[in-house]
């Protein structure tokens, strides 16, 4: 919620793929899963998709009265990848500071 991930997890996928734009589609079906399990369970507790699809009406209002606005944020700045792509460890540390994290000793030394 707000800049925090409502659902998280690392792991290696199951299956290979040849691009990354496979990999990311195996990742989009994989979060398309647990967002309908989190709306089975909304239903459950009385939160079905009525409620909803009037919340996505009203983003939407928002947007076309200009109250909101949606935007693109490049790879650069995409703080899940730290925790979800194998990258250099300058990258990792960029993003790492990015989201807060500091190695122990710069914690120490303040």
């Amino acid at each position: 919620m707000g800049q925090a991930p409502i659902n998280w997890r690392s792991a290696r996928q199951s299956t290979i793929t040849l691009s990354t734009a496979e990999s990311e589609l195996a990742a989009s079906v994989e979060g398309a899963l647990a967002l309908l399990s989190a709306e089975a369970l909304g239903s459950e507790l009385n939160l079905g998709k009525m409620r909803s699809r009037i919340k996505a009406g009203w983003i939407y209002e928002r947007l076309q009265a200009e109250d909101l606005e949606l935007e693109h944020w490049p790879g650069d700045l995409q703080l899940a990848d730290a925790l979800t792509k194998p990258l250099s460890s300058m990258r990792l540390r960029s993003l790492a500071r990015m989201i807060g994290l500091m190695p122990l000793e710069e914690i120490l030394d303040e």
